[in-house]
């Protein structure tokens, strides 16, 4: 599964988390440049918390991201009820025929890392 995070449009970096099947996880912030190349910086630190479990039809994969980790709220920031959030979440398949598949829950372009097709969300507030 990988996780595409951009909690702001005025800002052309995000947070990317790729979790596999085994619990394995791998974390970087990128950065879009004027140029449209991407700068991707692996982190060194895992921020995002992960579990998975198999279940009969596939795996359950759950992640815990604090907000501190993401573009825009680096320097204590607080997110408040009512900012938007844009994201895209891809499953990625190999099947055992080595045949390569994804899925999406919103119409996907071309890649995850393309920041003007994720999802907008918007922050609520926390009971």
């Amino acid at each position: 599964v990988e996780i595409f995070l951009h909690p702001d449009k005025r800002l052309a970096n995000y947070l990317e988390t790729v979790v596999s099947c085994n619990g394995s996880s791998y974390q970087a912030r990128a950065a879009q440049t004027a140029m449209r190349h991407f700068d991707i910086e692996p982190l060194k630190k895992t921020v995002v918390i992960t579990a998975v479990k198999a279940n009969g039809s596939g795996y359950c994969i759950e992640g815990k991201i604090p907000f501190s980790a993401l573009p825009g709220y680096f320097l204590g920031n607080l997110p408040k009820a009512g900012e938007s959030m844009n994201f895209m979440l891809i499953c990625c398949r190999l099947s055992r025929k080595g045949e390569y598949s994804r899925t999406t829950p919103y119409p996907f372009l071309y890649d995850g890392h393309n920041i003007y097709g994720y999802i907008q969300g918007t922050l609520g507030k926390q009971n």
